[in-house]
């Protein structure tokens, strides 16, 4: 904030991502998969910071945005002349937006279930959509990404095709 002269923040969040089906049970596998210790998680849930909360993920989306906008303009470091503001995407009835100096082979980057697969596929870079031994098709396939969010990305290949040169 203070780097950048930063005066104003926007919280964007969208409807049935992936963070809607986030639990504190599946992330605190992960990080003890990886290595972080039940005594490091004990110490920040002394220090105040409820994981459990945290990591529950998003399910009521408009709640979540408040939420997160009230806790940005409150905090104590963000200047009260700050102006936040939350904003839905992804809703019923949207179905899509611009890719913006965006290069197709980094579409699936902003896809976070995708992006956790794809450093398994067998091709780099992998457009995921025919190369042999590709790890998010097998991940669509085997129901670790859900077929519509891969649509959707299908979708935004397309969508780039007919704005590209």
């Amino acid at each position: 904030i203070y780097e950048l002269g930063v005066e104003e923040i926007m919280v964007v969040a969208h409807s049935n991502c992936g963070a809607c089906h986030m639990s504190f049970e599946h992330f605190h596998h992960e990080m003890i998969a990886r290595g972080i210790e039940d005594e490091t998680l004990d110490t920040i849930q002394k220090c105040g910071i409820d994981l459990h909360h945290w990591l529950e993920g998003f399910k009521d989306t408009p709640e979540s945005v408040r939420r997160t906008v009230e806790t940005i303009k409150t905090h104590p470091l963000v200047p009260k002349d700050t102006v936040v503001r939350g904003f839905i995407i992804d809703s019923p009835g949207l179905r899509g937006f611009g890719l913006v100096d965006l290069k197709k082979e980094e579409i699936g980057l902003y896809f976070p279930e995708m992006l956790r697969e794809m450093k398994g596929c067998r091709f780099t870079p992998c457009t995921h959509t025919h190369e042999p031994g590709c790890a998010v098709k097998l991940a669509v396939e085997e129901g670790r990404i859900s077929q519509e969010r891969y649509n959707s990305y299908l979708g935004m290949l397309e969508e780039d095709k007919k704005f590209r040169v």
